[in-house]
């Protein structure tokens, strides 16, 4: 056994067989070093980028076969929900520049705003501010926006944008022109399906939701987790009742009223189905037990449970159970797992696999639970993000070594 596999089997505590580098890990040199690497990442879908400094103090953007040229300073690119669109801010020696795929937008501004791109990805919304006025450029016209507290929102279809607005002590939702009733406080969720826009309101006594002008649910003292899916078919939330404990509750039109859970001392880590009105979260029980709710089945798991996660088709909701060791849980099946997973962990997982992604310190490493099997990439200076890219099949990270960037793979 190579020194390299000595090393990794000590690290993770893990008495399991690891495949040798070549069985279905590999690596991608990224980067050549010859730049100084300031910032990189991945989106969710199949992306990476990085931020170098050049020699001259400038800085150069790359976004998988893009490489940009060098400017004073940049904006971390955001992507469109299909992975397929990317923008990002660019400062030049002129001003401000918005760079949106192979186009180069002039914009006169005194610094950048929000990038925003439908749920469609067809269309995009961007925002810059002149002193302390913001502008925001939408597909029909070029608006000056004042008072704004907190993101802007797009619609669906990219041709409304929605914010929060406040103004002396009471706040408001704009959208598209109009203006709700006012508020003391509103915590805004996003675009509903029918370009209502859904918010979180406080009325100096109780907080509701409220999807355009329809109260859409019951009173509580607060409201402090909500989650709306791509599209705006549904929400979730998480309240605190006003009598005691707190509820996970679920709306959908296509329900005759919202979908209750039951009354827990505490619930937290909101989780919901990318597609279905579904939902997912953690809840203490009376006897101080640590669960996961899914929809309204209990799963106890172990002492101690990480929030539950949705696979990126739905397929599966899983979590992390930890008593002395941690298993996996996938849709009410507990998975044995060796040493090396803990609940504060970044995971990817494969749809209907007993596969488990996670980058280590120094590297990818892919747990097979079945076989105990375990496959790592290369040893790097440090990794960091792990995802699995469906299209391709295959685990990936983004790790360094000595100022060279790589993606780190294991096919599955």
């Amino acid at each position: 056994m190579t020194y390299f596999k000595i090393i990794l089997l000590t690290i993770t505590f893990a008495c399991t067989f690891v495949s040798s580098y070549a069985d279905k890990c590999y690596d991608v040199q990224l980067t050549d070093g010859g730049e100084e690497l300031v910032d990189f990442g991945m989106d969710t879908t199949f992306n990476w980028w990085a931020v170098t400094q050049t020699f001259s103090n400038r800085q150069r953007m790359y976004i998988n076969n893009y490489s940009s040229d060098n400017f004073v300073s940049l904006s971390k690119p955001i992507f469109s929900p299909d992975g397929e669109k990317w923008a990002f801010f660019a400062k030049g020696f002129s001003g401000w520049d918005l760079v949106y795929g192979d186009t180069l937008i002039q914009i006169n501004a005194d610094g950048p705003g929000d990038i925003l791109f439908s749920s469609n990805s067809e269309k995009i919304l961007y925002s810059y501010y002149r002193s302390d006025l913001l502008e925001v450029v939408s597909v029909h016209d070029t608006m000056n926006v004042r008072y704004k507290e907190g993101p802007l929102f797009i619609n669906n279809t990219g041709d409304k944008f929605a914010y929060v607005e406040s103004r002396g002590g009471i706040k408001t939702i704009y959208n598209d022109g109009k203006v709700s009733e006012g508020f003391q406080d509103i915590r805004p969720i996003g675009y509903w399906h029918n370009d209502d826009f859904a918010f979180a309101a406080f009325d100096g006594a109780n907080w509701k939701i409220f999807i355009g002008e329809e109260e859409r649910s019951d009173m509580y003292s607060n409201i402090f987790e909500y989650k709306i899916n791509l599209t705006g078919d549904y929400l979730a939330f998480l309240g605190t009742l006003n009598f005691g404990g707190s509820e996970a509750v679920l709306i959908d039109d296509n329900m005759s009223g919202p979908v209750t859970g039951k009354n827990y001392p505490q619930v937290m880590g909101l989780a919901i189905h990318p597609h279905i009105a579904m939902f997912a979260y953690r809840a203490l029980t009376q006897l101080n037990t640590d669960i996961v709710v899914f929809n309204s089945v209990e799963y106890t798991g172990g002492r101690e449970n990480s929030n539950p996660y949705f696979s990126y088709d739905g397929s599966e909701m899983y979590f992390i159970a930890c008593t002395i060791d941690c298993n996996l849980i996938v849709n009410g099946k507990k998975i044995t797992a060796p040493n090396g997973i803990f609940l504060d962990g970044e995971y990817a997982k494969k749809p209907n696999s007993n596969t488990l992604g996670y980058a280590s310190s120094t590297s990818l490493v892919v747990r097979d639970l079945d076989t105990r099997e375990l496959y790592a990439g290369k040893m790097m200076d440090y990794t960091a993000s792990v995802r699995y890219n469906w299209r391709l099949g295959e685990y990936e990270s983004l790790g360094v070594i000595n100022n060279r960037l790589y993606l780190q793979a294991c096919e599955f």
